[in-house]
């Protein structure tokens, strides 16, 4: 059924701030939600308005594994919205790296 995004937020980003228009096929019951699919054992897809994103871990060892992440964004979005691109990539490494320390 997919999670509501809080009220204050225009749209799924860091600080809140409207990100890209929605993608083809996304109904107004499906705006503003987020949601998400686990396909065991190595692949998590998060699905929100504006973009998707697939998350493939590739095992390498017992203590080593590469995690691979497509953001994938409708192709009339990437000129128009690179500063919401941005965000999203500083937040994403920001993660990466307290999740390193």
């Amino acid at each position: 059924h997919g999670a509501a995004f809080s009220g204050r937020a225009a749209g799924f980003t860091i600080d809140g701030s409207g990100g890209f228009g929605r993608l083809p096929g996304v109904t107004d019951d499906q705006d503003r939600r987020y949601y998400a699919i686990t396909i065991r054992p190595q692949v998590f897809i998060n699905l929100v308005p504006d973009h998707v994103i697939l998350h493939r871990t590739i095992p390498l060892d017992p203590g080593h594994t590469t995690v691979v992440c497509d953001w994938l964004f409708a192709a009339t979005s990437w000129p128009r919205r690179r500063p919401v691109l941005a965000r999203r990539w500083r937040f994403f490494f920001r993660c990466w790296k307290s999740s390193r320390a």
